[in-house]
């Protein structure tokens, strides 16, 4: 039996579904520390660079979009210049997921909250009409030989990711570990989750979006079906009864985007 390979993303993430793989924007934000690695609670996670990096040791597959359903999808115009001042702290590169026998979604939408239309600018209507929003998505992958790593375009040390034991490896990629204390950078949790989300919106100089959390926001949680070999402390550590290190799921704050000939 082929192992497993499930990607999850814990934070803010801009996602560019470009010609040959995903394009993975991680915005830079005051108070995230930027990790990645295989424990769900963070333990032995390590530093991500501000640099580029590539999944490698996964099947690929060909060019496949998510459904807008379900995912926060918007269209990049064309000739779109991306982070043209370089303010994010990294960039991933991820193989488009093939499909394999027992997976029924290779991109999976999870951590679904109904939360009504929290968005505001011109191009919020599609935001807006997510019948319940995603925090986090999950990518499954087939892994490919022995070795699973994160490599460094830019030369450096690779972050290591091969778990020799088990059918299915999760890795883990962070923008918030323990300790957060958002107290500590000034903010409240709306008015940091508001700040993060601007930060993501400034690399797409095309898009005009805001996130408005009212005051009472009581978002109501979703039904969601994960992956195999995926638990709901994978998903969420804060959940009750995980590992309690606070919230890693920047909510609400995901966006993917499909270009028609955008160049980065």
């Amino acid at each position: 039996m082929a192992k497993i390979v499930n990607v999850l993303l814990h934070g803010i993430f801009g996602y560019v579904f470009g010609k040959n793989h995903i394009e993975v924007y991680v915005p830079a934000v005051c108070g995230h520390v930027y990790k990645a690695g295989r424990a769900s609670n963070g333990v032995g996670a390590q530093q991500l660079c501000r640099t580029e990096y590539t999944l490698a040791g996964v099947h690929g597959g060909s060019r496949v979009l998510p459904d807008c359903n379900v995912s926060p999808v918007l269209s990049l115009p064309p000739k779109t210049v991306i982070d043209e001042f370089g303010k994010r702290y990294c960039k991933i590169h991820l193989p488009y997921p093939a499909p394999f026998p027992g997976c029924k979604d290779q991109m999976c939408a999870v951590d679904r909250y109904k939360v009504g239309s929290i968005y505001a600018g011109r191009d919020a209507g599609p935001l807006n009409k997510l019948k319940s929003f995603p925090n986090m998505h999950i990518f499954v992958y087939e892994l490919r030989g022995d070795s699973l790593k994160l490599e460094n375009l830019s030369g450096g040390e690779p972050i290591d990711l091969t778990n020799p034991t088990g059918d299915v490896i999760n890795v883990h990629i962070w923008c918030t570990t323990p300790p957060m204390d958002m107290d500590t950078h000034g903010s409240t949790r709306a008015g940091h989750l508001r700040k993060g989300f601007a930060a993501l919106v400034d690399m797409f100089p095309t898009h005009e979006i805001t996130l408005q959390i009212p005051d009472g926001f009581t978002p109501a949680a979703d039904t969601e079906a994960l992956p195999d070999g995926v638990g709901k402390c994978d998903v969420d550590p804060g959940r009750a009864g995980c590992a309690h290190f606070g919230e890693v799921n920047c909510g609400y704050a995901n966006i993917m985007f499909d270009p028609t000939e955008a160049r980065a």
